[in-house]
């Protein structure tokens, strides 16, 4: 076999048969970390916009960026803890119209007559 003889064997049909299993055996750990993968992606996501917005502070104020990202967390924290007590706010105020609006309904109405749901809302009295 010297020369330009060929080699017959069988020494790479199990080559692509591996690397079959090597890309499944990815793709399942991929699949299972799936969830800290996402997390991953959305903690370089929120860092990303924490450093854009501190980018002003920085320029404008001549600032440290420790300092600004500092500055842009707490306004951050602010705006969130507003809006939340403004959602409570509404939550209990809108309870408690309801309920005042349920007990003058049934005041008003004579005991015979039958309550008709006005639209599609749905009645949480």
């Amino acid at each position: 076999m010297a020369g330009g003889a060929k080699r017959t064997g069988s020494g790479n049909t199990w080559r692509p048969l591996l690397n079959l299993g090597g890309l499944v055996l990815i793709g399942l750990v991929v699949w299972r970390i799936a969830d800290v993968l996402l997390l991953l992606f959305g903690g370089v996501i929120f860092a990303t916009a924490l450093r854009t917005l501190a980018g002003p502070f920085v320029h404008y104020l001549r600032v440290s960026p420790r300092v600004a990202i500092l500055v842009v967390v707490l306004v951050v924290a602010m705006a969130i803890a507003v809006f939340v007590s403004l959602v409570a706010i509404a939550w209990v105020s809108t309870s408690r119209t309801c309920a005042s609006g349920c007990r003058m309904q049934s005041a008003l109405l004579p005991a015979g007559c039958v309550r008709i749901p006005a639209g599609n809302h749905s009645s949480r009295c």
